[in-house]
Order: C-alpha cells, then structure tokens, then sequence
C-alpha cells in the first residue's frame, strides 16, 4: 500500500476520522475493521495504532465530530436569529436538512454508540448542553419560563427522534417537506398558545 504523504498529526488524526465515518457509514460498527480504516485513509493499521488505542477510540472519535457538526449547525440559528419564530424555524430546518442526507443516522449506529459508556456519557452532555443552550435562547428571546422552554425542548426532541426511527423503517413514507412544515407550525402554535 503506497502511504499517504506526511501530514500533522491533528491532520492525520482528522484523515482517519474522516475514513472511519466512511467505513462504519458502509459496514456498520461491526463490520468496521481497524484495517479497513486506515486502508480507506491510506495507512497502515500502525498510523492508525499512533493516534487511537482501539477500535473504539476511533468510534468516539467519530461519534464527537458528528455530535459537534450537527450542535454547531443546529445551535447557529440561536445566535444569530433574535426573533424566536425565526430562530425555532431555522434550527428545525438545519435538523430536518441533517436528518436527510446524513448517513450516520442509522439506529444500529446510535445503538451501540449508546452502549459504550464513554460514548453514552457524552451524548448525554451533548443533549443537556443543546436543551440549556435552547431554554436559555426561549427564555431571552420569546419570554417563556423555563418550564416552558424545556417543555418545548422535550417535545421537539421526542418528535426528531421519532422522525430519526421513521426514516430508518420506512423512508419512502416520509414527506420531509410536509413534516418540516408540519413541525413549524406546531412550534409556533406551541410559542402563542402558551
């Protein structure tokens, strides 16, 4: 195998995580091999021994750069939208928009990402840190309680989820378009009727 060319090691280390979410996109936790990843980035196992310890290191590796992409992109809207309408409108389309063409959505990968430890300590900080982010942005700017904005939070969360598990089952029966609407609606109706 003809090595890639010698990169810093953050590089390199982006270059494997880059190939894992490609291998475990197509194999699936399982039937990623370690091999697979650093054949895929143009290494050998050794380079991919220097920068994680296991095939686990890698999955945490790859399960934190999706978890920050999509907070990143879900979060954007908060910061810069101070009207709640408008705000709740753009991160329910930035979350529908990664929901569609993201290929790590998939229930076997959540699944066993949830059973490692490690990994399930993680996602759960991500998902306190997206619910205070979101109360905190409700309470500002649409002048709601904080039982309010968490009760929101909750019901937007479940309804994603939902939507995540009915994407995987039968996604020729979801109208993406519609359901975006749909959920729009819903939330400014949830935001006036309060």
């Amino acid at each position: 195998m003809k090595q890639s060319p010698k990169l810093p090691a953050e590089k390199r280390r982006t270059q494997l995580i880059e190939a894992a979410m490609k291998v475990i996109s197509k194999k699936g936790y399982d039937g990623a091999t370690t091999e697979a990843i650093a054949k895929q980035a143009g290494l050998t196992k050794g380079a991919l021994y220097f920068h994680f310890g296991n095939k686990e290191d890698v999955y945490f590796a790859v399960v934190k750069e999706i978890s920050e992409r999509h907070f990143a992109l879900i979060t954007k809207p908060l910061l810069e939208e101070l009207n709640p309408e408008k705000g709740l409108e753009k991160m329910i389309k930035n979350a529908l928009e990664l929901m569609s063409g993201q290929k790590y959505f998939t229930l076997d990968f959540w699944n066993h990402a949830k059973r490692v430890k490690k990994i399930g300590d993680y996602l759960e900080k991500q998902h306190n840190k997206l619910e205070k982010e979101l109360v905190a942005y409700l309470k500002i700017n649409a002048g709601m309680t904080k039982r309010e904005s968490q009760s929101l939070y909750l019901l937007l969360h479940t309804l994603f989820d939902g939507v995540v598990i009915r994407h995987q089952c039968c996604s020729s029966s979801v109208d993406l378009e519609r359901l975006q609407k749909d959920v729009i609606d819903m939330t400014k109706l949830f935001l006036h009727k309060r």
